[in-house]
């Protein structure tokens, strides 16, 4: 089934948030790969859906079908079921902290999460320090790059904003947590603004004029500022530098 443009949109958009979050960007071969997996088989049965799935589960259901195509020519590591300390040690730096994400994207996928009755939060709480930073901080890079502050607080990463400031402060991304807090201060209000609002459409269509002329200029100007961090502190490497010194803060829990 060919995608349709809207698709296509939806699509070439959770591939920006993918590429922002590995630090690297595919080739165009690879895109129409990507492309051509979600036009046929499990991918085309997925399109009728897309549009009425959230950001989130568009990434979840998405992100699969990019690493069944990449994977079909050995292109990406293989997300394990289990990490090991010789597959950390293993793989090379280029690909860390993309594992570690893709690894707690799969565990999620088989928690459920999707469901109504999944706690994302809970769940990245309970996980090894390790891996919390490196999901926690590539989530909060990709999401900025690809869609600025505003996109991060309103997906659902927006609700471990203050769980992602503590891990920039952990991995030592102090002017990446600076300007987080500063964004989590301005976008406070419109937090506020839409606990408030019930299923009022008017309610709602104030509450984004509000936020539009009131608050998302502030929340632009500190997506200029975050986006030239990456010259002075580099936060994709300092999960890496994290994740190399605290190797068995990656390990799962193991039960006594």
């Amino acid at each position: 089934m060919p995608l349709d443009d809207s698709q296509r949109m939806i699509i070439e958009g959770c591939l920006g948030r993918i590429e922002a979050r590995r630090g690297s960007l595919f080739t165009a071969e690879q895109r129409e790969r990507a492309l051509k997996e979600l036009e046929t088989g499990i991918g085309a049965a997925l399109l009728p859906f897309l549009l009425d799935m959230s950001a989130d589960e568009r990434d979840l259901h998405i992100d699969a079908m990019v690493e069944a195509a990449l994977e079909a020519r050995d292109e990406t590591i293989r997300v394990p079921v289990e990490l090991t300390a010789d597959l950390l040690m293993r793989t090379p730096d280029s690909e860390l902290s993309g594992l570690l994400y893709d690894y707690v994207l799969n565990l999620f996928l088989r928690n459920g999460a999707g469901r109504v009755d999944f706690d994302e939060r809970q769940a990245i709480l309970e996980l090894p320090r390790g891996q919390r930073v490196a999901y926690t901080l590539s989530l909060l890079d990709g999401e900025v790059y690809n869609g600025g502050f505003q996109q991060f607080f309103t997906n659902s990463s927006g609700k471990i904003a203050l769980e992602a400031l503590e891990d920039c402060r952990l991995v030592g991304a102090h002017q990446h947590a600076e300007s987080l807090a500063r964004a989590i201060e301005v976008w406070e209000p419109a937090a506020n603004l839409w606990k408030a609002v019930n299923d009022d459409e008017a309610a709602i269509q104030s509450v984004r004029q509000t936020i539009k002329a009131g608050i998302e200029p502030g929340l632009e100007a500190l997506d200029s500022s975050y986006y030239n961090l990456e010259e002075i502190e580099s936060l994709r490497d300092l999960i890496i530098e994290y994740v190399r010194r605290h190797p068995d803060e990656c390990l799962p829990k193991r039960s006594d």
